[in-house]
């Protein structure tokens, strides 16, 4: 009876010792796949990098013409005045004009200039009073109501580009762009970008 047992036994052993290579083997391979995970997630974030670090959402070098100047006794129609101001993006109220706002009653303007940088230094924010007589500047004053004899408003941009790139951009909005655009981009550039994280590494 003891020799059936303990040959009984022996194979329980064998079964163990299977076991244990099986486990430790296991490991090995658990330990060898994280490292290659981990080698694969660095090199993807340097990957990531790579392709949106630098220059990639660098402004661009903007190209400004000369700004209009203004002066009492320069000839100038009231609506030339006005086309000026609408190609800077100003905008006309009822009163109490703010910073790149005018207010027009009759002949008379108040145009508050916004701050801006010129070729000779930077110039403040400023109210000015604009009276036109016979279509030119009759008179040119502060909001003190002291007379000034000289007046820019901003350079008006007419271009930019990236100098690194030889190139020109225009910064968008999302919501600026057109849907058709968005729809195409995600086609071509990674069709499942609402299904991930943020990141699909099939696509890199």
């Amino acid at each position: 009876m003891t020799s059936r047992r303990t040959r009984k036994s022996r194979p329980s052993r064998g079964r163990r010792s299977i076991l244990s290579i099986l486990l430790k083997l296991s490991l090995a391979l658990a330990l060898v796949g994280g490292l290659l995970l981990a080698l694969y997630v660095t090199h993807l974030d340097q990957r990531v990098q790579e392709r949106f670090s630098g220059s990639l959402w660098a402004l661009p070098a903007k190209v400004h013409a000369r700004a209009m100047e203004l002066w009492a006794g320069l000839p100038l129609e009231p609506a030339q005045l006005e086309r000026e101001l609408a190609r800077l993006g100003y905008r006309q109220v009822e009163a109490n004009p703010q910073p790149g706002e005018y207010r027009r009653a009759g002949v008379d303007f108040d145009v508050f200039v916004r701050r801006a940088q010129h070729v000779d230094g930077e110039e403040p924010e400023q109210l000015l009073r604009i009276r036109f007589s016979r279509n030119q500047i009759a008179g040119l004053w502060d909001a003190t109501r002291k007379p000034v004899d000289l007046a820019r408003l901003e350079p008006p941009v007419i271009g930019s580009f990236y100098p690194d790139k030889q190139e020109d951009r225009v910064l968008l909005r999302l919501q600026d762009t057109p849907p058709l655009l968005v729809q195409t981009l995600i086609a071509v550039e990674d069709q499942s970008f609402f299904e991930h994280h943020g990141v699909n590494p099939w696509a890199i």
